[in-house]
């Protein structure tokens, strides 16, 4: 019971030709999949809906490409690139 209480399941649906990538992947690397779920909390991004305030992942390329534009518009840099940049 402890175990199920820490370690809750989850289920989703994704295209057949993503799960037989995933697991290439996964042969390929040694990967399980626990290591999948904590490469998504760290790199998932996700942001609120400006609407209704509930959470959004970056998932599409549409959505990556507006990150990017706007990060470029808006002079986001690594930190030391910025620093250089004033100093």
């Amino acid at each position: 019971m402890k175990y199920e209480v820490k370690r809750p399941t989850f289920r989703f649906r994704i295209y057949a030709e993503l799960k037989a990538r995933i697991q290439e992947v996964k042969k390929a690397g040694g990967i399980s999949n626990t290591n999948i779920e904590e490469a998504a909390e760290l790199y998932a991004g996700p942001y609120q809906c400006s609407i209704c305030g509930k959470e959004i992942v970056v998932q599409t390329q549409e959505e990556k490409k507006a990150i990017k534009t706007y990060m470029r518009e808006h002079g986001w840099g690594h930190g030391d690139c910025i620093a250089r940049r004033y100093s």
